[in-house]
C-alpha cells in the first residue's frame, strides 16, 4: 500500500502504557504526463505533487535532477542534462539539445536523477517511471546552414561521393564537402568554365554524373552580346574527395543555347532542353562514353516556340527512356532518337524559373523561386495531381519576387529525407549585388 503504520504495545513515548502507532507515506511522486514542444525545443513534465531536492521538504528542482536519453532516428542529445528548467506548481519544462533533424523514429526518455527528487515526506521520485517516453516530432524542410559566394549565379549542383558536391556556377566549377548532418558548408577547389574564345562559359550551367570521376557539364558563352550564346558540353574528372578539377573534353554544339538542363538517360545516352533562339525551345542527345573521352551530338528536335516551351527549366527523367516537364512527355530511345507527346494536362504552374527532382514512386517535386511543391505524375504522364507545398523562403520573399531572370534554383536529394536547394538571391537592384545560398 502506500501507507506503513508503526507502534509499540504499553508505550507512547511519553511514559505512560497507553501504547502507540505512527503513520508513515510509502508514496513516492510519479511522472503524470509530458507535453513535447512541436519544434521538440522543449518537454513538459507533470509530477503527481509538489516536489524539492531535499528529503527534508525544501530545495528547488535544477536541470541536474532530470536525465535525458534517446535511441532511434537522426537526431541525437548535445547533453544527457536538460539544457534548461523552469516550474510552475508541480509542473516541470526541460529544454533539450538536440543535434540533427529528427524524423520522428527517435524515442526521448525523461528519468528522474536517483535520490535527487522527494516529496514532503521525504520519499524520492523512482526513476523506473512508466511515463517517460515521447517520439520526437519530425521536422522536413528545416535550413541548416548556408553558404554565401557573392557574384555567383546561374546553379547547378550534383553530389560527388558522401560528403562532396560540385557546383557549376557563373562559370566556375566549385567542389564543397557538406557535413552529413548539413552543419557545415566548406568549398575545396573552383575551376573556370570557359569557351573557345576562352570568354567564362557562364549563363545557365547543367552539371550531372557520368560515370566513376567523370562528370558533364552543358553551358553557355556569351560570344557576342544578347543574340550570341555559344552551347557547349564538356567533361571533367573530379576525385570524390573533390580536390581537383581538371576538364577532359569540349564540345561546341550551338551558336545559340540557353536555359540548359542536362540529363543522363543511361549509360552513355544524354539529353539537353535549351532555348536554341530568342523564341524557339530545343531538345537533342549526346552520346558520351564513360571515361568523357568523346561527346556525339546524336538528334534534335524542337519543343515549343512561346512560354515554358523555350525556357523549359524543370525537365525531369521518368525513367531511361522517358522526360517530362510536368506537361509534355519525350521518348528517348537506345540511340539517341526523340520522340515528343503530350499529357493530358497543362495547368501546372510554373515551368520557367524552377526545377524538378523524383522523390520516390509517382511522387515528383518542383522547386520554385520560393517554394517547393510536390505532384503525383503516373508513368504514362495522364496526371499532374498537386500533393503539397511549402514556401522555403518565407523571409526574403519580397526581395525575390521582382527577380524573374536569374532565379534558377538547383534541387538535390542529400539523404532519404532531406533535400538541398541552391539559389541566387540579388537583393540589391541598384548595386546589383548578388549572393549565392545552398539551403538544406
Amino acid at each position: 500500500g502506500d501507507y506503513a503504520i508503526v507502534g509499540a504495545p504499553d508505550d507512547d513515548d511519553g511514559g505512560s502504557s497507553a501504547g502507540s502507532a505512527y503513520i508513515y507515506s510509502l508514496k513516492s511522486p510519479t511522472f503524470q504526463s509530458l507535453a513535447l514542444a512541436a519544434d521538440n525545443s522543449t518537454i513538459t513534465v507533470t509530477l503527481s505533487e509538489a516536489v524539492y531536492s531535499t528529503s527534508g521538504g525544501s530545495g528547488n528542482l535544477d536541470a541536474s535532477d532530470f536525465v535525458l536519453s534517446i535511441s532511434g532516428g537522426w537526431a541525437t542529445l548535445t547533453s544527457t542534462t536538460p539544457t534548461s528548467i523552469s516550474a510552475s506548481g508541480n509542473v516541470y519544462t526541460l529544454g533539450i539539445g538536440l543535434s540533427g533533424i529528427a524524423n520522428s523514429n527517435e524515442v526521448l526518455t525523461v528519468t528522474p536523477a536517483e535520490n535527487a527528487i522527494y516529496n514532503a515526506a521525504g520519499n524520492p521520485v523512482l526513476t523506473n517511471q512508466l511515463t517517460n517516453s515521447v517520439n520526437l516530432n519530425q521536422k522536413t524542410l528545416v535550413q541548416v546552414a548556408s553558404s554565401e559566394n557573392a557574384g555567383q549565379f546561374y546553379n547547378s549542383l550534383v553530389k560527388v561521393d558522401d560528403d562532396t558536391y560540385a557546383l557549376a556556377s557563373n562559370g566556375q566549377l566549385i567542389t564543397y564537402t557538406i557535413s552529413a548532418d548539413g552543419s557545415s558548408i566548406n568549398p575545396v577547389d573552383d575551376e573556370m568554365l570557359s569557351g573557345a574564345s576562352n570568354k567564362s562559359c557562364k549563363r545557365f550551367p547543367s552539371i550531372v554524373k557520368a560515370s566513376g570521376n567523370i562528370y558533364v557539364v552543358a553551358c553557355s558563352e556569351s560570344s557576342g552580346g544578347l543574340t550570341h550564346y555559344d552551347g557547349y558540353i564538356k567533361t571533367f574528372n573530379i576525385p570524390d574527395d573533390g580536390s581537383s578539377i581538371t576538364e577532359v573534353k569540349s564540345l561546341k554544339h550551338a551558336t545559340y543555347a540557353n536555359y540548359n538542363i542536362l540529363l543522363k538517360m543511361d549509360d552513355d545516352t544524354y539529353a539537353l532542353t535549351y532555348s536554341s533562339s530568342y523564341s524557339t525551345g530545343s531538345l537533342k542527345t549526346f552520346t558520351i562514353p564513360s571515361d568523357g573521352s568523346s561527346i556525339t551530338e546524336v538528334d534534335s528536335i524542337e519543343t515549343g516556340t512561346s512560354g515554358g516551351t523555350v525556357r523549359t527549366t524543370n525537365l525531369f527523367k521518368i525513367d531511361n527512356n522517358t522526360l517530362s516537364d510536368f506537361w509534355r512527355h519525350y521518348s528517348i530511345s537506345s540511340d539517341g532518337s526523340i520522340e515528343k507527346s503530350y499529357s493530358g494536362s497543362s495547368a501546372v504552374g510554373t515551368r520557367i524559373y524552377s526545377r524538378a527532382l523524383h522523390i520516390e514512386g509517382d511522387i515528383y517535386a518542383r522547386v520554385e523561386r520560393d517554394k517547393i511543391k510536390t505532384f503525383s505524375i503516373p508513368a504514362d504522364g495522364s496526371a499532374n495531381t498537386p500533393v503539397s507545398s511549402y514556401n522555403y523562403m518565407v523571409d526574403n520573399a519580397t526581395s525575390f519576387a521582382w527577380n524573374n531572370y536569374h532565379n534558377y534554383p538547383v534541387f538535390l536529394k542529400l539523404n532519404s529525407n532531406i533535400y538541398v536547394v541552391a539559389v541566387e538571391d540579388q537583393y540589391n537592384y541598384q548595386s546589383s549585388k548578388i549572393n549565392d545560398h545552398l539551403y538544406l
